[in-house]
């Protein structure tokens, strides 16, 4: 069977329901098994989404055997049994469907779905939400109420033809973004489990999505950086023009390599090749560029931005000469490596067994009530994940950069693993063993940021903003952990004794500390303190240093409970460079009774 698909309007329609043609639909199949290069098509039904931009064949996983369609743009199939249904686009079959009886059963089916379709959207209106009631389809498909079209649908099928949900496709060389993160799931008795597509999320989650959004709102407060509307639109800047900066930068290359001598570099073309890896590399940032612009169109919709205010605040900014921020676009880009990739997995084996060690060794959790836990400076999430899928613990991360925050509502809202395909290396061509290494692909998440119940509400909510200031106007009680952990995050302040203030203020009685991480201060901080400053800082504010495993490094200080452990960080395990830490461990409680001697 072939699929050739566009943008239109209802595609093809058709059903088999009668055990007299079971011989001729399975000729016919052997027929489509041929025309697919001798794959045959899955046996499983499926309700399935599949977004992709090249001509490339997909297959779809989670089926005993692949069934392969080559789409266009923006498909949306429906399959059961010998029924299948296209939207939008067209189907062409080799099925051989000639009878009157059946052609007709088809028609009379697909019109009664769509007059119940249409006069169920008819009352549900707007109030079908598409990212939770139908599929999540580009602005140009939204379709309010579209369940209600397959739920009458369904109705209309013979009895053995039931919908059986099948994971969405695996794009090769490209990726799936959270553009299909909610598809609808429609089971065979109750389209509305549809609404399993999504962790549902608790009180706290929808109360933290209302004061982001009035964090973001643009009222009086002064108009520039220190605005977290601003700060987000600067950061959207950076993912829209990811491409344009990097192209201008191999272009800076490409002409810095025309000043070599031309019989050198007819010497190195002939050996090497180097324009052609230049090629090679441009080819590959519009790869990358496909990723930036996915996470910029999700977190537009994520934060409810219009296009338009972001191509008005990127006009206004580099009509006066700003330009986007190239360095920090591409680090949130590579922190999917460090975060969610197995590629990453030797720098988090280096980091996070203290913390999980410490965390189950100095704590005692259950499930009723769940240990709360503060993770600052969480990047782009993956320990706050990975302790919040421990169970027994409500975990609160919360990062400060816009960029972070972006990357991170990507990969929050993904929903198939190492779905996503990227180049983070072709950026730096220093201490590469091999062009090799320097234009692999790595792909990612490794593992999903939530476990595949998607029925239980998950325990992690995520807050964006200023560490110090996050709990401005929120009842006492929400402001109190039992655990603070602080990983590669200390050094970030600007003031120190903030953060420590904070982090004494956010503890209960008794509560506990995990800190690791380096001390490498930024461009300006209001002040620089040594390790053992800062133990005799802590200890007067009222944390008491524990005896820690020398699993996580040496004593670094004598008589102090503080190791040293190296750790790398940002760092390909394939490069001839070493960029690594002696990132200091410890574990603090908050004395009880103990009141910070700060006015």
């Amino acid at each position: 069977m072939r699929f050739a698909s566009n943008r239109g309007c209802w595609g093809g329609w058709q059903s088999a329901f009668s055990e007299h043609y079971a011989e001729r639909r399975q000729s016919s199949k052997e027929r489509s098994k041929s025309l697919h290069d001798g794959k045959s098509l899955a046996p499983k039904s499926v309700f399935e989404t599949v977004t992709q931009e090249t001509e490339e064949p997909i297959r779809t996983e989670q089926a005993s055997e692949p069934f392969i369609f080559t789409p266009s743009r923006s498909v949306y199939l429906l399959r059961t049994v010998d029924t299948y249904l296209l939207l939008p686009g067209s189907l062409v079959s080799d099925n051989d469907f000639d009878t009157t009886m059946t052609r007709f059963y088809a028609l009379i089916s697909l019109a009664l779905s769509i007059i119940f379709g249409l006069a169920l959207v008819s009352i549900i209106g707007d109030a079908a939400d598409p990212t939770t009631r139908s599929i999540i389809l580009p602005s140009s498909y939204k379709i309010p109420g579209f369940i209600a079209i397959a739920s009458s649908l369904k109705s209309y099928l013979p009895a053995n033809h039931i919908f059986v949900p099948l994971l969405r496709a695996s794009l090769p060389r490209s990726h799936q973004g959270p553009a299909v993160r909610s598809a609808t799931i429609i089971g065979s008795t109750n389209a509305n489990e549809a609404e399993s597509g999504e962790k549902s999320k608790n009180r706290r989650q929808l109360e933290e999505e209302s004061r982001l959004r009035d964090r973001l709102k643009r009222d009086n407060r002064k108009w520039d950086s220190s605005h977290p509307r601003y700060r987000l639109l600067t950061a959207m800047h950076g993912f829209a023009r990811y491409k344009d900066r990097n192209l201008a930068e191999l272009e800076r290359w490409s002409a810095l390599y025309s000043n070599t001598p031309k019989r050198h570099r007819t010497f190195i073309e002939s050996i090497v090749g180097y324009t052609s890896k230049l090629s090679k590399v441009k080819g590959l940032f519009a790869e990358n560029d496909n990723l930036a612009q996915d996470i910029l169109n999700h977190a537009l919709e994520f934060y409810q931005i219009e296009r338009i205010e972001l191509e008005q605040f990127i006009k206004e900014a580099e009509s006066g000469g700003i330009t986007a921020d190239k360095t920090s676009t591409s680090q949130a880009m590579k922190h999917f490596v460090r975060d969610w990739s197995k590629e990453g997995l030797f720098e988090r084996k280096a980091a996070f067994p203290c913390v999980l060690e410490a965390l189950n060794n100095y704590t005692v959790h259950s499930n009723n009530p769940p240990l709360r836990v503060l993770l600052p400076g969480s990047g782009l999430g993956r320990l706050a994940h990975d302790i919040s899928n421990l169970g027994g613990f409500e975990v609160t991360s919360n990062e400060w950069s816009s960029y972070m925050n972006i990357a991170y509502r990507y990969v929050e809202a993904m929903r198939n693993t190492n779905s996503t395909t990227f180049y983070p290396f072709i950026d730096w061509w220093s201490h590469q063993a091999s062009t090799t290494d320097l234009l692999r692909p790595v792909q990612f998440p490794d593992a999903l940021p939530f476990h595949t119940n998607r029925q239980s509400e998950s325990s992690l909510l995520h807050i964006e903003g200023d560490f110090t200031t996050m709990h401005n106007g929120l009842p006492t009680a929400e402001t109190k952990y039992d655990v603070v952990i602080t990983l590669f995050f200390i050094d970030t302040a600007r003031n120190l004794m903030s953060y420590f203030e904070t982090i004494h203020n956010s503890l209960n009685d008794g509560g506990t500390w995990i800190n690791f991480g380096p001390l490498l201060y930024g461009s300006a901080p209001f002040l620089q303190l040594s390790l053992d400053e800062i133990i005799d800082v802590c200890e007067h504010m009222g944390f008491e240093f524990l005896d820690t495993s020398s699993k996580c490094g040496d004593i670094t200080l004598d008589g102090k409970k503080v190791r040293s452990k190296t750790v790398p960080y940002g760092l390909s395990e394939r490069s001839l460079s070493q960029n690594a830490y002696k990132a200091q461990f410890w574990v603090a409680r908050k004395v009880k009774g103990s009141v910070s001697p700060l006015p």
